[in-house]
């Protein structure tokens, strides 16, 4: 499903290769066996049939020193025939809830700058810009905004 909606939302974007290298070492079975045991997953399901998933990455927590206690929202996708059903927005609080239980001040991620769909997505419920990094697949390097949710002022969509 990773591997799916990544290519799906960015082969248009990549050369074959660059696609190939960047889904070969993210979504190996590897990787995703050990990403289980120590990460957390969602996955959100429309009458047994997959619509989108989520992804927090407890560790490397090195971005936010300004913070006590934060975590990283790595992958939230959702399949292009469920855009607009509010199916991300159900992820996306989902996640939004889980931390702010647990005890998370903040929830940050990164989102490539020229997605403007996404970066208004995140805005809507609180995101803000606080630095970018670049993001590479393969040769072909872009520039990812690095967004934060303060999750002590509230823990839903403004």
């Amino acid at each position: 499903m990773g591997a799916d909606t990544f290519y799906e939302t960015w082969g248009h974007h990549y050369t074959a290769t660059d696609m190939d290298v960047y889904l070969k070492g993210s979504f190996n079975e590897e990787v995703i066996l050990e990403q289980l045991e120590k990460e957390i997953f969602w996955v959100c399901l429309l009458e047994s049939e997959p619509v989108g998933y989520a992804k927090l990455r407890k560790d490397k927590q090195e971005r936010l020193p300004d913070t006590s206690k934060y975590i990283e929202l790595q992958r939230i996708y959702v399949y292009q025939k469920y855009h607009g059903t509010g199916a991300a927005h159900l992820i996306l609080q989902t996640v939004i809830d889980y931390v702010t239980k647990e005890g998370y001040d903040t929830l940050w991620l990164g989102v490539y700058e020229e997605n403007k769909r996404a970066v208004n997505f995140y805005a809507r419920y609180g995101f803000e810009v606080f630095g970018e990094w670049e993001f590479k697949a393969g040769d072909k390097v872009d520039i990812d905004l690095l967004v934060k949710k303060d999750l002590t002022k509230t823990s839903s969509q403004d």
